[in-house]
């Protein structure tokens, strides 16, 4: 499994469940590369800077098992003086996310569930994406509302109708706790 890590340090000591895997030098503002076999546990990346501890980014932690989905809308932005319109142009941009009984994001390729977008009020669902570069199911409307998640991540766009009200978006797959969220549409 490769696993990149970028910085602006002069090197990275990758750690896994807090073993070091390695250490490497990185040019400025380049990667280092690291070839692991799966493990699951705790990935953290520590970076040095002139022989000194410079920083460490983010810890990923590797997901126990799907057990839930949970919904967010990425667009429009809550609190945002661009709410979505009822304009029949509009468009919300949401992505559901396949976590573990912790919270967790569960990565792992050979846990992904089919999740089946639902959609009603004043809308109807546009598409689904899960940029996995392998999956070759049409996308837009002719897809349907299944798709299989890619990294623990799918994206759902939906789109309105010219009459305002609430648009519920449920997200669900077999075994797993559901997701589901509110947008509001306004008159434009």
């Amino acid at each position: 499994m490769p696993v990149l890590v970028f910085t602006n340090g002069d090197s990275i000591e990758l750690l896994l469940n807090g073993q070091s895997v390695g250490v490497q030098a990185v040019a400025p503002h380049d990667k280092a590369g690291f070839s692991l076999g799966f493990r699951p546990g705790n990935l953290t990346a520590v970076a040095t800077k002139n022989g000194r501890p410079w920083g460490t980014a983010d810890t990923h932690v590797t997901g126990t098992g799907p057990f839930s989905i949970v919904l967010r809308v990425d667009a429009p932005v809550v609190n945002s003086s661009q709410p979505l319109v009822a304009s029949g142009q509009d468009v919300a941009v949401l992505t559901a996310t396949v976590l573990d009984a912790a919270g967790w994001i569960v990565h792992t390729d050979c846990n992904q569930p089919e999740i089946t977008v639902a959609v009603s009020g004043n809308s109807a669902l546009l598409g689904l994406g899960n940029s996995d570069p392998h999956d070759h199911t049409p996308e837009g409307r002719i897809a349907g509302s299944t798709r299989r998640s890619f990294n623990g991540l799918l994206r759902i766009l939906v789109e309105t109708t010219a009459t305002a009200g609430k648009i519920t978006i449920a997200a669900s797959a077999v075994g797993l706790q559901s997701g589901t969220v509110t947008v509001i549409l306004a008159k434009p």
